[in-house]
């Protein structure tokens, strides 16, 4: 057990081909997944990644929501580090990366918890060209017994998404990355303060605090303060 980074860097480390898709065992890849893909990443030199438009699914199999559409037709996306950097788009389920570029780029921060995929898709957006197919072909599998469940309980998730913003600033050379971070930080509070709702609804109060707190600290402004105000109207009820 090396640890997420340490397992994923093994992998890439270990992995023969030129190309590496990296599965893990509750997630899934429907038909055509890896015909469609390869048609982009043998599209150009340049390309460094490619990635479809993946679903949500429960425990059961079920799916429960699709990631949102990058494009309508597949190819390269134009600029797309400056929406990376402010929302993880892709999902492990639904992306392969060019070996070469992994080892461009380096491999996964061991220093980061949750968003250390976050933090490699945008490195790779940023050194590469990434390839985009519109067509959900993957599936990630979301369950209460997860590693992310867990984190998102004590909200170490939302501490973690801080600390990776505030060092992302520095990816960017050209003055982009302080507005980017900004919005990214007033989006992932606001998500905080959602699920904080939800874990409150759901009987998990000190969850719900955690996830509330966590939220202020990642972005402590008056944007917040509705969402606050609401939830302590439902913990006086």
């Amino acid at each position: 057990n090396l640890g997420l980074a340490g397992v994923w860097n093994r992998c890439i480390e270990r992995a023969h081909g030129q190309w590496i898709h990296i599965l893990h065992q509750d997630d899934l890849v429907l038909p055509g997944f890896y015909d469609r893909l390869r048609l982009g990443i043998e599209a150009s030199p340049e390309i460094g990644a490619a990635f479809c438009r993946h679903s949500f699914i429960d425990e059961k199999g079920n799916q429960v929501g699709t990631s949102d559409l990058e494009a309508s037709i597949a190819g390269i996306l134009p600029d797309f580090h400056l929406k990376m950097a402010q929302a993880s788009r892709i999902q492990f389920a639904g992306v392969v990366v060019r070996k070469a570029t992994y080892e461009q780029v380096g491999g996964f921060r061991a220093d980061l918890r949750y968003v250390l995929d976050w933090e490699m898709w945008l490195r790779i957006s940023l050194a590469r060209r990434v390839w985009y197919e519109p067509t959900v072909l993957a599936s990630y599998r979301l369950h209460s017994t997860s590693a992310t469940a867990e984190l998102q309980r004590t909200a170490a998730d939302v501490d973690d998404i801080r600390r990776f913003l505030k060092l992302a600033e520095g990816y960017f050379s050209d003055g982009q990355g302080r507005p980017l971070m900004s919005l990214a930080r007033r989006t992932y509070a606001l998500r905080a303060v959602a699920m904080a709702n939800r874990f409150l609804k759901s009987g998990k109060t000190h969850a719900a605090l955690s996830q509330l707190r966590a939220a202020w600290r990642l972005n402590p402004s008056p944007v917040l303060l509705r969402g606050t105000v609401e939830f302590g109207l439902r913990i006086l009820k």
